[in-house]
């Protein structure tokens, strides 16, 4: 019997500890693979924070091309 791959996404803001807790999870989790945002910031295409704060904070305004394709490798879709 063949498992599908799930993803298990931590969210918090700048600084707020979330690879600790990705990291430490991958070491119990056999096959794991971890891509943390931080790992793309140079791929990344975001406006800049004033303005996304002024207009709403779409979280869709940020591009990270590079990561979603990892992302889709990782889950096989």
């Amino acid at each position: 019997m063949s498992q599908q791959p799930y993803v298990i996404a931590i969210s918090g803001d700048s600084g707020a500890g979330k690879t600790t807790p990705g990291s430490s999870t991958c070491i119990f989790i056999w096959k794991c693979g971890l891509a943390t945002i931080d790992d793309y910031t140079e791929d990344a295409i975001h406006p800049p924070t004033l303005d996304w704060l002024k207009n709403g904070a779409n979280p869709d305004e940020f591009i990270t091309l590079q990561f979603v394709a990892n992302l889709k490798v990782f889950t096989g879709r």
